[in-house]
């Protein structure tokens, strides 16, 4: 009985873990990616516990609504199979019940990467993270070295403003050679590498240049050949970091109203795309009729998005002509993917 238990234990944990990984795999992507298998198991283990559930009760929803199955059927399903695993008996299941099964679990973890992946690119769209330490992933140097360490609330509560964008980092690091050799390096950010910790473990500078240990004398810096110079982070003493700004000196406030309206185009286009995915699966249309539906959708969101774009951007891809030749695609497989849906007669 104990023996029956545990087993039925562990095959509900990992139908409910799986997902919650697969979820935050691809959450923690980017140069936050080291998170996914850092901090202590216990928070690793609820946290993908968590969002395994979440991610079950949408795929679940999902599923029945797509295949008109019946809520009492999987719960009398469910329940045979907890019983006879409890008193040691192999369940007995028809094959078209195991390809349900197995299609079920298949489409919870395509559902995890895809609520995994819309996150990420939902807080890191409109900076969520910046605003909300919640949100903050722990790779704390991807922040400074980015500039975008600027801002968040911390560093305009200490009086740094931000007067334009970071188009480059530099970094003066002085490194211990042992011996009191201490030696002072410049050069331009290009790439950093962080252990499992989050602790800093190798740095990389483009158009390095070298300082002499002087003592008073003013000695020009010594360019040091080379494409990529490698500094080891343990041997670093400390490090000074400064960001190059490109100033806008016209027209700022109309660049600052062009941002906003971007980003909040970003997020309606963001929002839009999620929304055709999920809305046909909420309809009494055939599975068919569903699938085909969201592919044109797919075609009408494209055609938006290039309109946007044509729209917003400095460089006109189309004319008059072929704006309104978009419009009528956008609006045509809208139609279609509507009908489909027996929302237009």
């Amino acid at each position: 009985m104990d023996a029956s238990i545990t087993i039925v234990t562990i095959v509900y944990i990992v139908i409910l873990i799986v997902p919650g990984v697969f979820f935050k795999r691809f959450y923690f992507q980017g140069p936050f990616h080291r998170q996914f298998q850092s901090g202590l198991f216990a928070d690793r283990f609820i946290t993908s516990l968590f969002w395994g559930i979440v991610t079950q009760i949408m795929t679940f929803y999902i599923f029945i609504n797509t295949f008109d199955v019946e809520y009492s059927s999987v719960y009398e399903l469910l329940t045979r199979t907890h019983e006879e695993l409890r008193e040691n008996k192999m369940p007995l299941i028809e094959k078209a019940t195991l390809t349900n099964t197995l299609l079920y679990l298949l489409s919870s973890v395509v559902v995890a990467i895809f609520l995994g992946q819309m996150a990420f690119r939902f807080v890191r769209l409109i900076k969520l993270d910046l605003y909300t330490n919640v949100l903050r992933f722990s790779n704390k140097w991807h922040y400074y070295f980015s500039g975008e360490i600027l801002k968040t609330k911390e560093f305009k509560k200490g009086g740094t403003k931000q007067k334009g964008e970071v188009i480059a980092t530099l970094v003066d690091v002085l490194v211990n050679y042992g011996d009191g050799d201490d030696r002072l390096f410049s050069g331009n950010l290009v790439q950093y590498t962080i252990n499992s910790t989050g602790n800093l473990e190798t740095l990389y500078l483009a158009g390095a240049r070298r300082y002499s240990n002087s003592r008073g004398e003013n000695i020009p810096a010594k360019e040091i050949p080379g494409d990529c110079f490698v500094i080891p982070y343990q041997n670093v003493l400390n490090m000074n970091v400064q960001y190059i700004l490109q100033k806008i000196e016209n027209g700022k406030k109309r660049e600052s109203i062009k941002k906003g309206s971007t980003i909040g185009i970003q997020v309606f286009i963001f929002i839009l795309f999620v929304t055709l995915f999920i809305f046909p699966w909420y309809t009494s249309a055939s599975i068919l009729s569903k699938i085909v539906s969201i592919a044109s959708f797919v075609i009408s969101w494209f055609s938006l998005v290039i309109l946007l774009g044509n729209w917003m951007g400095t460089k006109k891809l189309f004319g008059v002509k072929g704006m309104l030749l978009l419009i009528g695609i956008c609006g045509l497989f809208t139609g279609i993917g509507l009908w489909f849906l027996d929302y237009i007669f």
